[in-house]
């Protein structure tokens, strides 16, 4: 089955940034993770509820008032128990195959495979929100068919995941070497110049590093909400990305949590039809469909025969183009002519019908004054 979308990302982003503030809930849902438990669990929630409207054909940005916080909370543990336990047989099979592997083939089937884990996660946690029920996100049968179905966008999703996370993590390295460089220098200088052999501090080189070391405080609480700001459009956007492609299944139609999947049906009956054949009738019809050449009346070849006589009279060929204006114009006359389709042809015949007559008359008349 194709996907409906290709550009995942830039779907997701118009989305995200379609209402006007659209930043405040962001910062929000980062500043939110600082709260034990339920602030991470009330996150996911609030971002899986989104993807669960988008995954019903809702485009909607992100909820700024009205946020029923307990709803998110509750969702969000739903997603939460529905991935722990893929979660948790990944991590040990990936540990087993790391731990017998020969020559790091094995390892490298880990880390690819683990390039997808988590898109396929994030449709295991929005299946089980549609379905309010933490049993739909554990359906294999059910996520296998869809994700065999529509493996191409799983993979597109899974390359932006690995695009997005590379780079804010090249932001945050640059950004934390910049605020953190002048630290570092004033610690590497000052162990330059301890002395003795046990390179011991004294009281004031203690206070000197004590006070470096506070003013990373700063620093390093703007560096951390830099992150929860980049990480949470992150989750946004990618499990935004999930709802798209989950669209082309079809949700609304959904049945039972174990019926199966509508779209996927959908998909097979659709590339099983083939397109109707046309008649050999129609299609010889409509190739050699005749092609209507307009043809001149006799006084326009006598104005075109009248314009050639005229040029060829007042502008001589000259020696090196003999006569080319005249001869081309009598040869493209007669090219029309011999291109008139034999439709034509009955005209000219009834107008010497209609001429005939007349000469008759005319000879009759000659004859009797004679």
């Amino acid at each position: 089955m194709a996907s409906n979308s290709e550009k995942y990302f830039s779907r997701s982003w118009a989305l995200l940034t379609r209402d006007k503030g659209w930043f405040k809930p962001v910062i929000l849902l980062a500043l939110a993770h600082l709260v034990p438990i339920v602030g991470p669990l009330g996150v996911y929630g609030y971002i899986l509820e989104w993807a669960r409207l988008t995954a019903w054909g809702v485009d909607s940005a992100p909820k700024q008032k009205g946020v029923n916080i307990g709803e998110c909370i509750s969702s969000g543990w739903r997603g939460f128990v529905a991935v722990l336990g893929w979660g948790i047989i990944y991590y040990i099979i990936a540990g087993i195959l790391s731990a017998i592997s020969l020559f790091g083939l094995l390892n490298l089937a880990v880390f690819v495979a683990g390039i997808f884990v988590n898109a396929i996660l994030s449709v295991c946690a929005l299946r089980a929100t549609i379905y309010q029920k933490i049993g739909a996100g554990y359906q294999a049968n059910r996520i296998f068919e869809m994700v065999k179905s529509d493996f191409a966008g799983i993979a597109r999703i899974s390359g932006l995941n690995v695009v997005i996370n590379l780079i804010i993590g090249a932001f945050v390295c640059i950004i934390s070497m910049i605020m953190m460089l002048p630290a570092f220098t004033q610690i590497a200088a000052l162990a330059a110049t301890t002395s003795g052999t046990t390179r011991s501090l004294t009281a004031a080189q203690a206070a000197q590093v004590l006070g470096i070391i506070g003013s990373l405080a700063v620093p390093f609480c703007i560096i951390l909400i830099v992150v929860l700001v980049l990480a949470t459009i992150s989750n946004l956007v990618i499990t935004t990305a999930v709802g798209l492609w989950m669209r082309n299944f079809d949700v609304p139609s959904w049945g039972d949590s174990a019926d199966e999947v509508p779209g996927v049906s959908a998909a097979a009956a659709t590339t099983s039809v083939q397109p109707p054949a046309v008649p050999a009738e129609t299609a010889a019809s409509e190739t050699a469909a005749p092609v209507a050449v307009p043809v001149p009346s006799a006084d326009e070849k006598s104005e075109q025969t009248t314009i050639v006589e005229e040029v060829s009279l007042t502008e001589p060929a000259s020696e090196s183009e003999p006569a080319s204006t005249s001869d081309a114009s009598v040869e493209n006359m007669q090219d029309v002519e011999n291109s008139a389709p034999a439709e034509a042809q009955p005209e000219a015949s009834v107008a010497e019908e209609a001429v005939t007559p007349a000469e008759s008359d005319e000879t009759a008349g000659e004859e009797k004054s004679e």
